[in-house]
Protein backbone atom coordinates (compact mmCIF):
# COMPACT_ATOMS: atom_id res chain seq x y z
CA UNK A 1 0.00 0.00 0.00
CA UNK A 2 1.74 3.04 -0.78
CA UNK A 3 1.54 6.32 -0.04
CA UNK A 4 -1.11 8.69 -1.32
CA UNK A 5 0.91 11.14 -3.08
CA UNK A 6 -2.00 13.38 -3.78
CA UNK A 7 -5.73 14.38 -2.76
CA UNK A 8 -9.27 14.75 -4.12
CA UNK A 9 -9.49 18.51 -5.65
CA UNK A 10 -5.40 18.89 -6.00
CA UNK A 11 -4.84 21.16 -9.03
CA UNK A 12 -2.53 18.81 -11.64
CA UNK A 13 -1.01 18.55 -15.06
CA UNK A 14 -1.17 14.78 -16.72
CA UNK A 15 -0.46 13.99 -20.51
CA UNK A 16 -4.19 14.40 -20.61
CA UNK A 17 -4.01 18.06 -19.68
CA UNK A 18 -0.19 19.34 -20.28
CA UNK A 19 -0.71 22.81 -20.38
CA UNK A 20 -3.76 23.87 -18.15
CA UNK A 21 -3.87 22.32 -14.25
CA UNK A 22 -7.47 20.63 -13.48
CA UNK A 23 -8.58 19.23 -10.30
CA UNK A 24 -8.45 15.24 -9.10
CA UNK A 25 -11.98 14.16 -8.56
CA UNK A 26 -11.38 10.51 -8.06
CA UNK A 27 -8.92 8.30 -6.06
CA UNK A 28 -8.27 4.65 -6.15
CA UNK A 29 -5.92 3.22 -4.10
CA UNK A 30 -2.92 0.57 -5.24
CA UNK A 31 -3.34 -2.45 -4.39
CA UNK A 32 -0.47 -5.65 -4.46
CA UNK A 33 2.63 -3.57 -5.36
CA UNK A 34 0.43 -1.41 -7.94
CA UNK A 35 0.54 2.60 -8.18
CA UNK A 36 -1.61 4.72 -7.25
CA UNK A 37 -4.62 5.94 -9.51
CA UNK A 38 -6.03 8.92 -10.19
CA UNK A 39 -9.21 10.69 -12.27
CA UNK A 40 -9.24 13.79 -13.09
CA UNK A 41 -11.84 16.53 -14.00
CA UNK A 42 -11.31 18.11 -16.99
CA UNK A 43 -13.49 19.92 -19.68
CA UNK A 44 -13.40 19.55 -23.62
CA UNK A 45 -12.89 22.46 -26.39
CA UNK A 46 -16.62 23.16 -25.79
CA UNK A 47 -16.48 23.71 -22.12
CA UNK A 48 -18.22 20.04 -21.05
CA UNK A 49 -17.27 18.71 -18.17
CA UNK A 50 -15.72 14.88 -18.65
CA UNK A 51 -13.42 12.67 -17.21
CA UNK A 52 -10.35 11.34 -17.52
CA UNK A 53 -9.38 8.01 -17.80
CA UNK A 54 -7.84 6.30 -14.44
CA UNK A 55 -3.61 7.82 -14.35
CA UNK A 56 -0.86 6.91 -12.33
CA UNK A 57 0.42 8.59 -9.93
CA UNK A 58 3.63 9.25 -11.21
CA UNK A 59 1.96 10.57 -14.87
CA UNK A 60 0.87 13.62 -13.02
CA UNK A 61 2.55 16.58 -11.75
CA UNK A 62 2.16 20.07 -9.61
CA UNK A 63 4.21 22.40 -12.10
CA UNK A 64 3.87 22.36 -16.03
CA UNK A 65 7.14 20.37 -17.42
CA UNK A 66 9.36 22.41 -20.16
CA UNK A 67 8.85 19.87 -22.93
CA UNK A 68 4.60 20.28 -23.03
CA UNK A 69 5.42 24.32 -23.24
CA UNK A 70 5.85 23.83 -26.95
CA UNK A 71 4.04 20.74 -29.00
CA UNK A 72 6.20 18.88 -31.00
CA UNK A 73 4.38 17.88 -33.55
CA UNK A 74 5.58 15.66 -36.46
CA UNK A 75 4.61 17.07 -40.10
CA UNK A 76 2.45 15.07 -42.08
CA UNK A 77 2.98 14.69 -46.04
CA UNK A 78 0.19 15.85 -48.19
CA UNK A 79 -0.29 12.35 -49.24
CA UNK A 80 -1.20 11.29 -45.72
CA UNK A 81 -3.58 14.12 -45.30
CA UNK A 82 -5.53 13.00 -47.98
CA UNK A 83 -5.81 9.39 -47.08
CA UNK A 84 -6.48 10.55 -43.99
CA UNK A 85 -9.45 13.01 -44.19
CA UNK A 86 -11.46 10.76 -47.12
CA UNK A 87 -14.03 9.42 -44.66
CA UNK A 88 -14.76 13.86 -43.51
CA UNK A 89 -14.08 15.50 -47.13
CA UNK A 90 -13.76 12.62 -49.82
CA UNK A 91 -13.76 15.17 -52.39
CA UNK A 92 -11.43 18.07 -51.28
CA UNK A 93 -8.44 16.24 -53.33
CA UNK A 94 -10.36 14.86 -55.95
CA UNK A 95 -8.67 15.04 -59.36
CA UNK A 96 -11.80 16.73 -60.57
CA UNK A 97 -11.88 19.11 -58.16
CA UNK A 98 -8.08 20.17 -58.11
CA UNK A 99 -8.70 20.68 -61.94
CA UNK A 100 -11.52 22.95 -61.27
CA UNK A 101 -8.93 25.20 -59.01
CA UNK A 102 -6.11 24.16 -60.67
CA UNK A 103 -4.33 23.02 -58.52
CA UNK A 104 -2.17 19.60 -57.89
CA UNK A 105 -1.55 17.55 -55.03
CA UNK A 106 1.57 18.91 -55.47
CA UNK A 107 0.62 22.57 -54.91
CA UNK A 108 -0.33 21.76 -51.49
CA UNK A 109 2.49 22.94 -48.89
CA UNK A 110 1.81 21.89 -45.15
CA UNK A 111 2.63 24.22 -42.35
CA UNK A 112 3.27 23.30 -38.64
CA UNK A 113 2.44 26.43 -36.07
CA UNK A 114 4.71 26.20 -32.66
CA UNK A 115 1.36 25.54 -31.08
CA UNK A 116 0.87 22.62 -32.93
CA UNK A 117 -1.53 23.69 -35.43
CA UNK A 118 -1.51 21.75 -38.60
CA UNK A 119 -2.15 24.00 -41.74
CA UNK A 120 -2.44 22.79 -45.71
CA UNK A 121 -2.55 25.36 -48.32
CA UNK A 122 -1.96 25.99 -51.91
CA UNK A 123 -2.83 28.51 -54.58
CA UNK A 124 -5.89 28.82 -56.36
CA UNK A 125 -6.48 29.79 -60.10
CA UNK A 126 -9.53 30.33 -62.07
CA UNK A 127 -10.50 30.61 -65.66
CA UNK A 128 -12.25 33.24 -67.56
CA UNK A 129 -15.32 31.45 -69.57
CA UNK A 130 -15.05 34.72 -72.31
CA UNK A 131 -10.89 34.86 -72.63
CA UNK A 132 -9.68 31.68 -71.42
CA UNK A 133 -7.13 33.08 -69.53
CA UNK A 134 -5.80 31.67 -66.36
CA UNK A 135 -6.65 34.27 -63.01
CA UNK A 136 -5.20 33.86 -59.28
CA UNK A 137 -8.13 33.66 -56.94
CA UNK A 138 -7.69 33.74 -52.79
CA UNK A 139 -5.18 30.82 -51.60
CA UNK A 140 -7.02 27.59 -50.63
CA UNK A 141 -6.37 27.10 -46.59
CA UNK A 142 -7.55 24.87 -44.30
CA UNK A 143 -6.72 23.14 -40.95
CA UNK A 144 -5.41 20.11 -40.51
CA UNK A 145 -7.33 18.27 -37.25
CA UNK A 146 -5.49 14.63 -37.14
CA UNK A 147 -7.88 12.34 -35.70
CA UNK A 148 -6.92 9.07 -37.30
CA UNK A 149 -8.58 7.96 -39.95
CA UNK A 150 -11.69 10.15 -39.09
CA UNK A 151 -9.29 13.49 -39.44
CA UNK A 152 -10.94 16.64 -40.82
CA UNK A 153 -9.92 19.70 -42.84
CA UNK A 154 -11.46 22.52 -41.28
CA UNK A 155 -12.21 25.59 -43.39
CA UNK A 156 -9.97 28.99 -41.60
CA UNK A 157 -10.41 32.61 -43.42
CA UNK A 158 -6.51 33.34 -42.81
CA UNK A 159 -3.99 34.07 -45.02
CA UNK A 160 -0.99 32.39 -45.89
CA UNK A 161 1.04 34.91 -44.07
CA UNK A 162 -0.67 35.15 -41.06
CA UNK A 163 -0.20 31.17 -40.81
CA UNK A 164 3.31 31.29 -41.48
CA UNK A 165 3.91 33.68 -38.40
CA UNK A 166 1.90 31.66 -36.27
Amino acid sequence: MAKQKYKVGDKVYSYQNPTKKFGISMFREGKDGFPNKYKLGLRDKDGYSKSSNWIDEKSLYKTIKKTDMKKKVKKPTVAYIKSSTMKDSPYFFESKTLKFFGQRQSSFKVHVTDSGRIFIYAPAYSSDYRTGKRMRMKDTVREYIPNGVRSKLKMVSLDVSKIKSM
